[in-house]
């Protein structure tokens, strides 16, 4: 049922004490500062609702790419705009907020020229003619020099902001006014805060009613005490309002931050004059973001006689995780589904380089800090949670848009904006297009013949007994209902910029285990410690809750929240994939020698430098992921592989390959003849997995989901399997498994003479591996075979399977690897080519290709490392030390 928003604010008065004369007084709400796509004005409705839910009461609209926002900060609005931005406005008021429209003039403005400054008064005048009452200028991230003429007019930036900013005030009759400096942090302050003559001129000079924003230590502040903010305040003469990026991913949007607000002692509110989240820039993604602020800004500090009343950061999860459980099992509209990518499509999808994502200017890195907060209290049972609910649909990206605009690398050397990403949120052609290329949503209903048409663009014919029921089956209400509990696993894995949650650190260091102690087993699941046992089940468990929350989040009722969160499932999902099939295979006991593992850097609970830079110990779930199983620079970088492949949503595993597969991999190769099947097995994959000195190395991916009558059916997506060292290989066990497979064929074709047994021999010698130069096996020495049922909907699957492999054949001391390639099947080159393998120059005989992909070379670990010792844990900066709250 969807309720609306209004029917539940009385109760809220009553519970909470929304009527205090005093709730105006203290500034808490969100700014939407950061780079990057703008939301919807739909977005930002839905948003005024949540804060007017959650009891927060400001608004700051100063979105970094909107185009008259900073790019075009001189250009009126046309009626259209201007009537967006009244309707805007207007809603804000209608769900008690106040609507502040902010200004960036600081990239180009002339501070000496009269137009310039003509120019900022008139468009905030326009902006005020629309019903707004409140307003800010920003000159963050801006040039570090003045124009000539300017230094002729003005001793200092400062002098020139503050003079505009007076100006501008005044003639708009003093309304409630906020202004960001060009040093905005303690990192910024030159040379540092109390000796900073730029903030020294803002404290002396800018109108004292006007709020000066401040993003703490750093520009992502981990901690921020009441001791830093009196050293702000004393320069500044006034409290600061704390701009906050804690939760803020325009840096690396392949990160989500879904934990809660914490590293902010209570006491802290008595020295700001507020505080203004720059949250994740996805929408949907900052529920607990906003709740928990709710509820730090509303909890009683607790006295020392009634500790009992303080609850934990635990506690404060807990109960925003209850209304946003709500949220996903709250139906919205529907938007239309369409046909994915088909494998000729992936041949169109190129990178053209790296994508820039706006961030955040970065600044240099200062010395690691080790101050730190006590834990968050609050008052137990200060706040209900509300239950709201999205009203509207918010528009959706295209699948692919979605996910490979996450999924893209940043280039982290830039720090300007690119201007390429510039957009206009306030023109009905953003806004009014419910679905901008609709997205992949797998809500069907319809059988699995109709299904296969559907998904799968080019696959062979199959009949309707050959073709199993698919996946993506009609589901019920409560096969689909999110837990709370389930949503805390999401969460754990995209926990906060430093940190991350119970689960998810618990993941890491299961893997980390298991991968630094492996090589110890001589037998399956027979560990020399329990701990070997359970690090093994834990990463099973989680990986079938996680598949198992990933299938219900692809098929919940909140389409507008399914679409921005689905980017970041997918990979984690296809991540936990080559997990899991890394995990079986060390499980197995074929790791042979000690590795030389990543330390585990997510444990370095004292690093307080900014999130973005090389010294982080935390890169995201995927890249922390990425980096524990690499065990060399080239693996790092396959593992790191995020070039766009054709989409599925389809969930899987991945394992290593065991005798009762067989049946699943006869299926892989398509034939309805089961005989034949099991021949092309023999001759094209069989080989791969023919080994009695050393491992196998053969995984396949599939599907598994439960029959009605509770049996479990298995849908096998594809298989691949290597060898180690191939030249070795052709030497010795082929003549092993030749004779093996001609007993068995002279045995099944019931040969009776020598011809037909002379006819079998030659049969077997020509499904020999072809041999290459050994010069490219120097260099590539492990050949990888793969099988896939269907192109388009296993690509992804594919993927993960031949990153699964390369990663054990690393363990194994491969070096690199090569794949056979027909040269006019086109699919798989464009497939290894979005993998990064090159064509290898071979001289061959026969009309094979070579591709390559190299997997050696000395693995670097993070500069983190570097540092970790040098850092005194025990050591605090005076200003940084933690008072109780």
């Amino acid at each position: 049922m969807v309720l609306k928003t209004k029917k539940i604010y009385p109760e809220l008065r009553r519970t909470t004490g929304w009527g205090m004369e005093n709730e105006h007084e203290f500034i808490c709400g969100v700014i939407e500062g950061f780079y990057g796509r703008p939301w919807t004005l739909d977005q930002r409705t839905d948003l005024f609702k949540k804060l007017e839910a959650f009891r927060l009461n400001y608004y700051v609209y100063a979105p970094k790419d909107d185009l008259k926002h900073r790019l075009s900060w001189r250009e009126l609005y046309t009626s259209e705009e201007a009537e967006s931005l009244r309707h805007m406005i207007t809603e804000a008021r209608l769900h008690n907020q106040n609507f502040v429209y902010a200004l960036s003039p600081g990239n180009d403005i002339r501070y000496s020229d009269e137009a310039d400054i003509y120019a900022v008064r008139k468009k905030l005048e326009q902006v005020h003619s629309l019903g707004c009452a409140s307003f800010a200028l920003l000159f963050d991230d801006i040039p570090k020099e003045m124009h000539p003429l300017d230094q002729q007019r003005y001793e200092s930036f400062a002098s020139a902001q503050v003079q505009i900013t007076n100006r501008t005030f005044e003639a708009l009759q003093q309304p409630t006014f906020m202004f960001c400096p060009t040093e905005y942090c303690e990192t910024r302050a030159i040379p540092s805060i109390d000796d900073s003559e730029y903030l020294d001129t803002l404290g002396r000079f800018l109108h004292p009613a006007i709020h000066i924003m401040w993003t703490g230590p750093k520009v992502v502040s981990r901690w921020l005490t009441p001791a830093h903010c009196e050293r702000v305040e004393k320069v500044l003469r006034r409290k600061p309002l704390i701009w906050d990026n804690y939760f803020a991913n325009d840096y690396d949007i392949r990160r989500l931050f879904l934990g809660p607000l914490q590293g902010r002692p209570l006491a802290v509110r008595n020295s700001i004059s507020g505080i203004l989240l720059n949250p994740n820039n996805k929408h949907e993604a900052n529920h607990i973001a906003i709740a928990s602020t709710s509820q730090w800004r509303y909890a009683e500090e607790p006295n020392d006689d009634d500790e009992s009343k303080s609850q934990s950061v635990e506690a404060i999860l807990d109960k925003a995780l209850a209304s946003w459980e709500a949220l996903f099992n709250t139906e919205t509209p529907e938007v239309p589904t369409v046909k994915p990518q088909t494998i000729q499509d992936l041949q169109e999808i190129v990178i053209e380089g790296e994508t820039k994502i706006g961030c955040i200017d970065t600044p240099s890195t200062s010395d690691l800090g080790s101050g730190r907060s006590e834990p968050l209290e609050m008052e137990a049972d200060s706040f209900v949670p509300p239950d709201i609910s999205a009203e509207v649909p918010l528009p959706v990206m295209a699948i692919d848009e979605m996910v490979h605009a996450v999924l893209a690398t940043p280039n982290a050397q830039e720090n300007e904006p690119d201007p390429s990403v510039v957009v206009n949120s306030l023109v009905p052609e953003y806004n009014t297009c419910t679905v901008m290329g609709t997205p992949i949503l797998p809500c069907s209903h319809k059988n699995s013949s109709e299904e296969a048409a559907q998904m799968d663009g080019h696959v062979e014919e199959k009949s309707q007994e050959e073709s199993p029921r698919s996946p993506v089956a009609a589901v019920t209400n409560s096969q689909t209902q999110i837990t709370k509990g389930e949503l805390r696993r999401l969460v754990d894995l995209f926990y906060l910029p430093f940190q991350y949650g119970k689960q998810g650190e618990e993941l890491l260091e299961s893997l980390h285990f298991l991968m630094t102690n492996a090589h110890r087993e001589d037998d399956r699941y027979s560990p020399t410690d329990s701990g070997f046992h359970e690090a093994i089940q834990y990463i099973y468990q989680f990986v079938n809750e996680f598949n198992s929350l990933y299938w219900k989040i692809i098929n919940c009722s909140n389409k507008p929240l399914l679409s921005e969160l689905l980017p970041y499932i997918w990979e984690t999902h296809g991540t936990l994939s080559v997990v899991e099939g890394v995990t079986h295979w060390l499980a197995s006991g074929n790791l042979q020698k000690e590795l030389r593992v990543s330390p585990a850097t997510w444990k370095n609970a004292d690093y307080d430098d900014e999130p973005w830079t090389s010294m982080c110990p935390i890169r995201g779930f995927p890249l922390d992921i990425a980096h524990t199983l690499a065990t060399a620079d080239g693996l790092l970088d396959l593992l790191r592989n995020r070039n766009p492949l054709p989409m599925s949503v389809r969930t899987f595993h991945v394992r290593n390959v065991t005798a009762d597969d067989m049946d699943q991999l006869h299926y892989i190769f398509g034939s309805s003849d089961s005989s034949k099947n099991e021949e092309l097995f023999d001759r094209y994959f069989g080989p791969y997995l023919f080994s009695v000195s050393e491992p196998q190395f053969g995984f396949i991916s599939y599907e598994e989901w439960s029959e009605e009558d509770g049996g479990e059916l298995k849908f096998p997506h594809c298989a691949v399997a290597g060898i180690r060292d191939v030249g070795a290989y052709l030497g010795t066990l082929w003549v092993e498994y030749s004779e093996m497979m001609f007993v068995k064929y002279c045995s099944t074709r019931n040969t009776k003479n020598d011809k037909d047994q002379k006819a079998v021999r030659e049969e077997i010698d020509s499904w020999k591996p072809p041999m290459i130069s050994s010069e490219i096996l120097s260099k590539f020495p492990s050949r990888i075979n793969l099988h896939a049922k269907c192109g388009t909907d296993d690509a992804v699957a594919a993927k993960r399977v031949i990153q699964t492999l390369a990663t054990v054949l690393t363990y194994s001391g491969s070096i690199g690897v090569h794949i056979l390639c027909q040269p006019d099947d086109y699919q798989q080159i464009s497939f290894l080519a979005k993998l990064n393998f090159e064509l290898i120059p071979s001289k061959r005989n026969d009309d094979l290709e070579v591709y390559a992909l190299p997997l050696g070379g000395f693995f670097h670990f993070p500069p983190i490392l570097q540092s970790l010792n040098a850092v005194n844990p025990a050591e605090k900066r005076p200003d940084e030390e933690m008072n109780p709250c």
